[in-house]
């Protein structure tokens, strides 16, 4: 985990890059609570992510960096507490002034009713775009699904970036 983990010298193909001096937009932040926010994927955690990630923590561990801008990432809590999440990440904003945007999660099995996720995402002026993580279902044809379509092009002129998460599986469906 990238963003968890930083190091001032990072190993790439037998080279080390000093990455000290060069201006970052953090694009791939994720913060999560487990004490806040039910997150599937963490009972399954027992290494280094089997913890909080909290602005505090990266801001330790990307000290000396030049870190002008964070993205956040939603961190899959469950669809029920979607709303709430977006809510702390607005909170974090004044623990973290560099927040310059958030990527929730959204439900695109909706797919009309999802019109509705739009009109309240569209209040957030912190919100530019949605996460699916297609990989962790275990369907593999879910992107061709009807109501899946419906709820994508939804999307097409509202400006909203939408970030797939997929695997070798989903392939075939696109």
């Amino acid at each position: 985990q990238r963003a968890v983990f930083w190091r001032k010298d990072i190993r790439l193909n037998e080279m080390v890059i000093n990455m000290v001096d060069i201006p970052i937009f953090e694009t791939h932040m994720h913060y999560w609570d487990v004490n806040r926010f039910i997150y599937p994927w963490h009972q399954f955690e027992s290494g280094n992510l089997n913890r909080n990630c909290l602005p505090k923590d990266f801001k330790k561990a990307s000290k000396g960096y030049d870190v002008r801008k964070i993205l956040i990432v939603e961190a899959g809590c469950v669809l029920e507490q979607v709303d709430e999440e977006v809510s702390w990440f607005v909170q974090l904003q004044k623990e973290e002034p560099r927040i310059a945007g958030i990527i929730t999660r959204f439900d695109l099995d909706k797919g009309a009713a999802f019109a509705a996720d739009l009109e309240r995402a569209k209040k957030n002026s912190l919100i530019c775009g949605g996460r699916i993580v297609l990989q962790a279902f275990p369907e593999t044809d879910r992107c061709i699904d009807p109501d899946f379509l419906k709820a994508v092009r939804l999307l097409r002129d509202t400006g909203y970036v939408l970030d797939i998460g997929m695997d070798y599986r989903h392939n075939h469906s696109l």
